[in-house]
């Protein structure tokens, strides 16, 4: 993935000309909202967009898939590895993938799909086994996250829900048949769902973000969270993500005043929705415990 990441922009930088080429390419294909950093948003519009766009990083601290890696930790030298190695991965593949959007939109500027641009570029840049090199790079490290989401989604069954000690000897098969469903589930969303690619990649990300954020941000600081507080402010966040991300007759608009985009409150909105939750909720159980 990563020598995907720099091969194809090398190519596509040096197909349009080098940097002069690229940023003269850019200007000639691209609107004003398109060149502007907050598109067609202004005043409190645009606070709301960069906000929401920050939002996402929120996500992050509820991944299941991601939070396994932190627990497999050794010790904090491999912390600091781990540190240094994910700052790279990010500057090259998000920096990479960003400037192919780019310079597609200057080779390619009519596609059909963005969402295909990578495959296009790579299509009309490299020869035949070369791109299919490149394309099953690229379809490796969607399956590496779909894999790890669905381990760790079996195990959530098997063993957090305690199906394992009700069927003692089942817990392998308990987890197949998880995995099985949560598939079958999958596959459902994605042929009826009407949203692009990325569209339910970042509704997942946010609803889960949003739904184990906020907890997974107190227990790191060692407070003790009530059992209902946690299941109230998951269920809550994940709630709220989703509404806001289908945004129902303008529901942002409706609530929050006319211009609020519904994305600050799926992305940010939510996260702080739950951990308000888990906060009242810590409070009330240590008022009780002091009476």
């Amino acid at each position: 993935m990563a020598v995907a990441a720099v091969l194809l922009p090398v190519a596509a930088l040096i197909q349009v000309g080098g940097i002069d080429g690229f940023v003269g390419g850019l200007q000639a294909v691209s609107s004003p909202e398109q060149l502007a950093l907050t598109g067609r948003t202004a005043g409190l519009a645009a606070v709301g967009f960069v906000l929401g766009i920050f939002g996402i990083s929120l996500g992050t601290f509820g991944q299941p898939h991601l939070l396994v890696r932190f627990m497999a930790l050794r010790d904090a030298r491999a912390m600091r590895q781990a540190q240094l190695i994910t700052i790279a991965w990010f500057l090259v593949v998000f920096g990479g993938m960003c400037f192919v959007g780019l310079v597609g939109h200057i080779l390619i500027p009519d596609i059909a799909n963005p969402e295909f641009i990578f495959f296009a570029l790579t299509n009309e840049l490299f020869p035949t086994l070369v791109a299919a090199v490149l394309v099953a790079a690229v379809l490796s490290a969607i399956m590496s996250t779909a894999d790890s989401q669905l381990l760790v989604g079996a195990s959530a069954v098997a063993h957090d829900l305690g199906l394992n000690r009700r069927f003692p000897g089942r817990s392998l098969l308990i987890s197949r048949l998880s995995i099985a469903a949560m598939v079958a589930v999958a596959i459902w969303v994605s042929l009826n769902l009407p949203a692009s690619i990325f569209d339910r990649a970042l509704l997942a990300w946010t609803a889960l973000g949003a739904a184990f954020g906020p907890l997974v941000f107190l227990r790191v600081f060692g407070v003790a969270v009530p059992a209902g507080g946690a299941f109230a402010a998951m269920l809550a966040g994940f709630g709220t993500a989703v509404l806001f991300h289908f945004n129902p007759g303008d529901l942002a608009g409706t609530v929050f005043g006319p211009g609020v985009p519904a994305t600050l409150i799926e992305r940010v909105g939510a996260f702080l929705l739950g951990l308000a939750i888990l906060l009242v909720a810590c409070a009330g159980g240590q008022t009780k415990r002091h009476a």
